[in-house]
């Protein structure tokens, strides 16, 4: 009935390939080491975030992870026995050690869970599908329990997570108590109606439930029906509580899930002792600190998570989140770049730099900066540029002169001074530090919190196992680590030589002639230009020496110029006379040209200053972008006019009419270059700009621009685009009107094929983004029928609650907003859900009232909505159903009808085909 509660979009791969660099094969490529925090994360197979997100709870459990530990081989059996007939090993158990230990010792980004998930019995398939993290909690601590069973093992789980809670039922007659005791794993706690975790247990454990008027409790010993109460007591507190946050409701009325994102806060220690049964204890003794909580990202159908996590035993390197420097353009990309898990399209990243600092590239660095483009390039040593140039990422390792020999990761962690404690976000791969104040963001929205981890306070580590990550961590299993560590680092090493390499065409001096101002080969056969493979990271000086070493009949002095070929000859460029400066800095990569000469002459022929020291600085570079995706380079084109340029690209380009067109602050295509005759210079196309060549004919000059018109609107006349409303169909209904004259269509969420509706206006309208366009109807006193509908605008940006409303419409028809009674018409359904002042059960402990939106669960107001409106002072008929109505349900019963032996069939374009919601299980052997 629920459908799929969890679905993950998987992420479209990622390759941090450089185009000025060899890389390894994918299959080849060792995952990166661990980022600042010293943390690692744990892969996501597609949908396992819920999978990851607790097994990260888990580990940073200290208690949990040392019993794990402490069961050998002897009890567990070895996994290389796994497939012996008659052999009983505990696989489960087994690859979660090994997991544990990967994911403290062994130095990589992040850890793959597939070992484990195999061993749960997963196919690949099920890796894809997510589950409930909650659901999760259950059933893995279900297969550890049957797992351990026979071990010295076997009750930890029950030991360090197992309650016990009392219900009790007072006679109100002769006093006798029923009491009834049940075990509890975690604690399912409510979130509607209620505002914060304490007032929750209040309602569960201190409140009373009264069995009176027709609902009374038979008495065992009255032996008749009489007054009672019940209540509830927790009996025995567990080392470690866990609350499960219900943030998923039913709607009975539209027969949907949907998602509690109110405001619900949650303490980070709290006191136990007023729901407990006993309470003569210390304080202590009921005393918890939150140490994980589990987020939840999304919605009731779709979502990821993610954990923050307290770092009870200081293994990682916390530090406070960076400050950011918004007068630092690189400190402010690498920030933007680094808050997604792989990269950033280059069309996004000028508006993510907008919403960051809230200031365009354009208006804040472009002029010390140039470009954006330009300067992600000039700081090639960060930013790296995939899938041919759309995508920019942070380069994982950037390149270094010294290899640092393997061995364990440094373990200096400093405390956070103002909470003494260390707080990270780990996301699947992705381990961040926040601060504890972070917390406070997940009390409500979309994102918020949805399992809470609490510790006793009483629970102490010793000093021994601060810092130390080998701490009860089995010997084979930190030789496992080291050797996997020892691997890796042969890996990297080898990778790391394989990407500096670098392949340089050395074209000797001997092999040319000078002629018409460029070098062009004595030998037409020949080119005179021989490959070198050499080490980037090596210097200038190295090159030198080689190249000297290869040429063993060079005499004198050996200069090494940047050269470059183009159609008139070899060109020359600066020359390296640092010999203490790595190739990588000199800006010399795989493919690069050097001339080997004497620096003076070419076969005695002088070569002026003009020619090598000069070119660079008098031709003015500019890089241009074809619309089939090729990039182009052309240089000393500042004088010449922006038609020569077009025609001189027609050779390259297919179709006769192309202009050129400025890029935007956003890195989006801008306004076109209107004077094709001025030169480039004139129309202050500066050194380094990117223009896009775009197909289509410029209007002449006697013509501003041309209008088009869609041919369904030709005869249709508006003064303004202000004149016309444009609304979104989903299913053949208006659903949304397209706010913002300024938006673009990917702020908007407008992609390929979307259907657009137009209607025109007699005023002009600029609705605000709060502001709900209703359709309004009264009804017809002692009718079952309405008056025509009404437009009315609704401002719900201060207040959107049924109150509001009501004093809206009553503004709107002169009444008293007390003799209006309101409800929603459903037309895919033919019902009308009333509206009306709910009345909320108040606790006895907070005498507050939440505040309701209509534009949240559970009607979900929007533009279109159609209202109906009775007024009670004339008509007594409060129902809202009409004979059109009655009639569309009756066409609804009898197409479900004929639609039973089929199943359940969903109308096209109404609701969204969801798969099929696939049970979470895990299977254990038997181990009795």
């Amino acid at each position: 009935m629920f459908g799929n509660l969890f679905e993950e979009d998987e992420e479209e791969g990622f390759s941090s390939t450089s185009s000025k660099g060899r890389v390894a094969k994918g299959g080849d490529e060792p995952p990166p080491a661990r980022g600042r925090g010293n943390l690692c994360g744990i892969k996501n197979q597609g949908g396992t975030c819920y999978l990851n997100s607790l097994l990260q709870t888990l580990l940073f459990t200290p208690e949990f992870r040392e019993e794990l530990f402490s069961l050998g081989p002897e009890e567990l059996g070895r996994l290389e026995d796994k497939e012996k007939p008659g052999a009983k090993v505990r696989v489960i158990p087994l690859e979660l050690q090994r997991l544990f230990a990967r994911l403290l010792l062994v130095d990589q980004q992040s850890a793959s869970t597939a070992d484990l998930t195999d061993s749960f019995g997963w196919n690949s398939s099920e890796g894809t599908n997510q589950h409930d993290v909650q659901e999760l909690n259950r059933i893995l601590f279900s297969a550890l329990e049957h797992s351990l069973v026979g071990t010295s093992g076997s009750s930890f789980i029950h030991r360090l997570y197992h309650g016990t809670i009392v219900n009790s039922i007072v006679c109100k007659e002769c006093g006798n108590v029923s009491q009834r005791q049940e075990d509890f794993l975690d604690l399912t706690v409510c979130v509607c109606g209620v505002s914060s975790l304490e007032e929750a247990l209040w309602n569960m454990f201190v409140e009373e439930e009264l069995f009176e008027g027709n609902n009374l409790y038979r008495c065992a010993q009255c032996d008749r029906l009489v007054t009672a109460a019940k209540s509830a007591k927790l009996k025995k507190l567990p080392p470690f509580m866990t609350m499960s946050l219900l943030r998923f409701s039913f709607d009975f009325a539209k027969c949907e899930r949907y998602k509690e994102t109110g405001r619900y806060t949650f303490p980070l220690t709290i006191n136990l002792r007023p729901f407990c049964e006993q309470t003569d204890g210390d304080d202590s003794d009921y005393s918890y600190d939150l140490f994980s909580v589990i987020i939840h990202k999304g919605g009731c159908y779709g979502g990821h998570y993610h954990v923050y996590i307290r770092d009870i035993d200081q293994l990682g390197q916390w530090e406070p989140p960076p400050k950011l420097q918004e007068d630092d353009p690189l400190s402010v990309i690498t920030a933007i770049i680094a808050e997604v898990p792989q990269h950033v399209l280059m069309d996004q990243l000028g508006q993510k730099l907008m919403n960051k600092i809230g200031s365009s590239w354009s208006k804040k660095f472009r002029k010390h900066y140039g470009p954006i483009g330009k300067f992600l390039q000039s700081h090639n040593d960060v930013f790296i540029l995939v899938s041919g140039g759309t995508r920019v990422a942070l380069k994982a390792n950037l390149p270094s002169p010294v290899t640092e020999p393997p061995g364990p990761p440094e373990q200096t962690t400093k405390s956070d001074p103002s909470t003494g404690s260390h707080w990270f976000d780990l996301n699947d791969s992705t381990v961040t530090s926040i601060r504890e104040s972070d917390i406070e963001k997940q009390f409500q929205g979309k994102e918020s919190a949805y399992m809470l981890f609490y510790r006793k306070t009483q629970l102490c580590r010793p000093s021994e196992a601060l810092n130390n990550p080998q701490y009860k961590v089995p010997s084979h299993l930190v030789q496992m680590a080291q050797e996997e560590n020892l691997n890796l680092q042969q890996m990297r090493e080898k990778l790391e030589a394989t990407n500096n390499t670098v392949e340089l065409h050395l074209h000797l001096a001997p092999c040319y002639r000078l002629e018409n101002g460029a070098l062009q080969p004595a030998n037409k056969e020949h080119n005179g230009s021989t490959t070198l493979s050499f080490d980037r990271r090596k210097t200038v000086g190295d090159l030198r020496l080689a190249i000297y070493q290869m040429q063993e009949l060079w005499e004198g002095d050996m200069a090494l110029t940047v050269a470059r070929s183009l159609p008139a000859g070899l060109h020359l460029y600066n020359t390296l006379t640092d010999d203490n400066v790595s190739l990588y800095s000199a800006g010399i990569y795989t493919n690069s040209d050097l001339f080997v000469w004497n620096g003076r002459e070419v076969r005695k022929s002088t070569v002026h200053r003009k020619l090598a020291q000069m070119s660079q600085s008098r031709m003015t570079f500019m890089l241009v972008f074809i619309s089939s995706g090729m990039w182009c380079d052309y240089a000393n084109w500042g004088r010449v006019g922006a038609r020569a340029l077009v025609m001189s690209l027609k050779c390259v380009l297919a179709g006769t009419c192309w202009h050129l067109r400025r890029l935007d602050w956003c890195e989006e295509v801008g306004e076109p270059l209107m004077d094709e005759d001025a030169s480039l210079s004139e129309l202050k196309i500066s050194s380094g700009e990117t223009l896009v060549v775009t197909e289509g004919q410029l209007p002449p000059k006697t013509q501003v621009k041309y209008v088009l018109t869609l041919p369904a609107l030709q005869n249709v006349c508006v003064p303004t685009t202000a004149f016309m409303r444009i609304w979104q169909l989903e299913g053949r209904r208006l659903t949304r009107i397209l706010r913002g004259q300024q938006l673009t269509l990917r702020k908007l969420k407008l992609s390929g094929g979307t259907d657009l509706c137009v209607q025109q206006l007699l005023k002009e309208e600029d609705l605000g983004p709060k502001e709900v366009l209703l359709n309004v109807k009264m009804g017809v006193p002692g009718e079952r029928s309405y008056y025509p509908a009404e437009e009315l605008v609704w401002d719900a940006s201060r207040d959107s609650s049924p109150r509001s409303l009501r004093t809206c419409l009553a503004a709107h028809y002169g009444l008293s907003p007390d003799s209006l009674l309101l409800a929603k018409h459903q037309p895919d359904k033919h019902i009308w859900e009333e509206i009306s002042n709910w009345s909320q059960q108040v606790s006895k402990k907070k005498k507050k009232k939440r505040t309701e939106s209509l534009l949240g669960a559970p009607f979900h107001l929007k533009d279109g909505d159609t209202i109906g409106i009775k007024n009670l002072l004339i008509d007594n008929n409060r129902d809202f159903i009409t004979v059109e109505d009655e009639q569309g349900q009756q066409r609804l019963r009898e197409g479900n009808a004929s639609s039973d032996g089929a199943g359940p069939q969903k109308k096209a374009g109404q609701t969204k085909s969801r798969k099929p919601e696939v049970a979470l299980s895990i299977s254990v052997g038997e181990f009795r």
